[in-house]
């Protein structure tokens, strides 16, 4: 290689030896000013940037920052419900249930949580985005709304209560309130959720856990990814147990998995063949294929570290501001279950096996889900970007909260 090199530079002329140096200079100025001074500048406080550096003194900053979002989003979403009429509001539901057809059930999960110093209110922050996305497109949707209310004491869960008022709502029988143990509770609690969401007939139920924000646009994606998944491609594959609306945004970055490689190989192809052409259109004269070689190289490695060092996250964004039609379906990975959505006929199967697992102490829901598709060797499929916004730093299941930056 290093002998093909040195033949490549003996033949060049004096005017590519000069071009050459030139473009190396540029690409080293470049690169400093990129890597060293901007992209540090703009990303240092960006979670998934390369750049950013976590410290006990910043990580207060920010779970201070994250509870002064949560704050002030919770106050808007209250005076939205101080502003609603309760009785036109549950009429507005009830009419919904009455609709022939039914295509989604979208069914809320949720316990109380509490915390020493502040007030949450998750739910209610969650039930104001759904109930506006509902009241905003309800010419163009079959769907229905409610809330699944799986705590012990449901009576004394004053924040479900309180929106009961506005958004229909399904509790837990006392009789079902059987496991004492987290995992345990959580399945079977799930299990009742989808049971509800079944009972109304429709072709899909999404269940959304209780800290899960949904964006505007969440059911024109669903109708597209649904549409995809109804094509040609997917339908001669394997039947498909549910679509994942949310993935953890730390787990979305570049990996070593054949996904990511493949993009990282597009953006090198991208940025490589963007760096010869401005070459060709520079250039006076007719370059070597050594000069046009080392271009193409040195764009290559400077757009994947750009977006390495950006974080993938931040680019997955750009298809939410560009376009519904920019979001894509992919295999998706086992974990975690903020927002899943399930054909009707897996729901038969599915409600069964869930609650035949509520025994095991030691298995959370989703693993358990992570079994069913396995054994019934079904496909599983998520949305990128995720349709909705995590909100809740302060598990109902963990005693310890979740890290700040996850929920700016």
């Amino acid at each position: 290689m290093a002998k093909c090199c040195i033949e490549q530079l003996k033949q060049c002329s004096k005017y590519d030896l000069h071009l050459l140096m030139r473009i190396i200079a540029i690409a080293l100025g470049v690169y400093t000013v990129t890597f060293l001074i901007v992209l540090p500048w703009i990303c240092n406080e960006w979670a998934y940037s390369k750049y950013f550096q976590d410290s006990n003194t910043r990580e207060k900053q920010l779970r201070n920052k994250v509870d002064k979002i949560n704050t002030e989003r919770l106050s808007k979403a209250k005076e939205y419900f101080n502003q609603s009429d309760p009785e036109e509001s549950i009429k507005f539901y009830k009419l919904l249930e009455m609709n022939s057809h039914i295509d989604i059930a979208v069914g809320v999960v949720t316990v109380k949580r509490t915390h020493p110093k502040l007030e949450l209110g998750y739910l209610t922050q969650v039930m104001q985005a759904i109930d506006s996305i509902f009241k905003t497109h309800s010419k163009n949707l079959n769907n229905v709304l409610f809330i699944c209310n799986t705590d012990d004491s449901p009576k004394d869960y004053h924040e479900a209560k309180y929106l009961s008022e506005f958004v229909p709502m399904h509790i837990l029988p006392h009789y079902k309130q059987g496991p004492s143990d987290k995992f345990s509770k959580e399945t079977s609690d799930y299990a009742f959720c989808l049971q509800a969401g079944l009972d109304y007939n429709p072709d899909y139920v999404l269940i959304i856990e209780d800290d899960t924000i949904p964006y505007k646009d969440i059911f024109t994606v669903i109708e597209h990814s649904l549409a995809r998944l109804r094509s040609q491609h997917y339908s001669q594959s394997k039947d498909w147990c549910y679509l994942k609306l949310f993935y953890p945004q730390k787990w979305q970055g570049y990996a070593n998995e054949l996904m990511t490689i493949i993009e990282i190989i597009g953006l090198a192809a991208v940025g490589g063949c963007a760096t010869v052409a401005v070459l060709f259109v520079s250039s006076k004269r007719v370059t070597s294929n050594l000069t046009k070689c080392i271009c193409f190289v040195l764009g290559a490695i400077y757009s994947v570290l750009f977006c390495v060092m950006i974080g993938r996250q931040y680019f997955l964004e750009l298809r939410r501001l560009l376009s519904p039609w920019l979001y894509r379906v992919i295999s998706a990975p086992d974990c975690c279950s903020p927002a899943i959505l399930y054909p009707q006929h897996i729901l038969n199967q599915l409600i069964p096996f869930l609650n035949s697992t509520i025994s095991n102490k030691d298995k959370p829901f989703d693993y358990a889900l992570d079994d069913f598709v396995r054994l019934h060797n079904y496909e599983q499929y998520l949305v990128e970007p995720n349709l909705l916004n995590h909100i809740g730093m302060y598990s109902s299941l963990k005693a310890q909260s979740s890290d700040p930056e996850m929920f700016l």
